[in-house]
């Protein structure tokens, strides 16, 4: 997935190289991925501050976060993003970007971690329960790249997924995926 194109890969990469593997448009899948990344451990504090800010989340991301939250208060517009209190555990509620009327609601850890998300969308609920989140890299290389040691996704109340990391290689970098032309020329999921 990538902008507004969703695909399938035969091989990590298909196309990118030409005659090396097939991408499948799969523009059907798209909300459902996204969804999927805007309510990860990783994703989740980024769509809420951005939600939060007033801004598209491609325009938080290298920002002090306390800087974007300042200037949506000085203008006066009221966040999208909701906190509130259960108990000792802080409940955030933000948009999940891109996915029209899709609406995420975390439960953070007691280190302000995501500890369990659930969006709505329409009649669907999707729920994803993290744990043990801690930086899985070789202990060679353990650089605080913390990633969930548990991950179990349920749509509707049915398990989905149920994954448990091992070790991960995992480094502080942005990137880019580029659509292969395949995919862009089947079309946008949406234009």
């Amino acid at each position: 997935m990538s902008g507004s194109y969703a695909w399938d890969e035969d091989i990590p990469g298909a196309e990118l190289v030409p005659g090396e593997g097939t991408a499948t448009p799969r523009p059907e899948t798209l909300d459902e991925r996204l969804i999927r990344l805007w309510a990860s451990p990783h994703g989740a504090p980024k769509a809420a501050i951005a939600a939060a800010a007033g801004v598209p989340v491609s325009e938080s991301f290298a920002q002090n976060p306390a800087t974007l939250l300042d200037n949506q208060a000085a203008a006066g517009v009221r966040s999208i993003t909701t906190l509130e209190w259960q108990g000792d555990q802080a409940v955030l509620t933000f948009p999940i970007p891109g996915v029209s009327g899709a609406i995420a609601t975390a439960t953070l850890d007691e280190e302000f971690l995501p500890e369990r998300v659930v969006v709505t969308h329409g009649t669907d609920t999707t729920e994803f329960v993290y744990g043990d989140i801690r930086d899985f890299n070789n202990p060679l290389h353990r650089i605080e790249a913390y990633y969930a040691g548990t991950i179990v996704e349920r749509q509707n109340g049915e398990v989905v997924r149920d994954l448990r990391t091992v070790i991960t290689e995992i480094g502080q970098v942005y990137v880019v995926v580029p659509v292969p032309d395949s995919v862009r020329t089947a079309g946008a999921a949406r234009n």
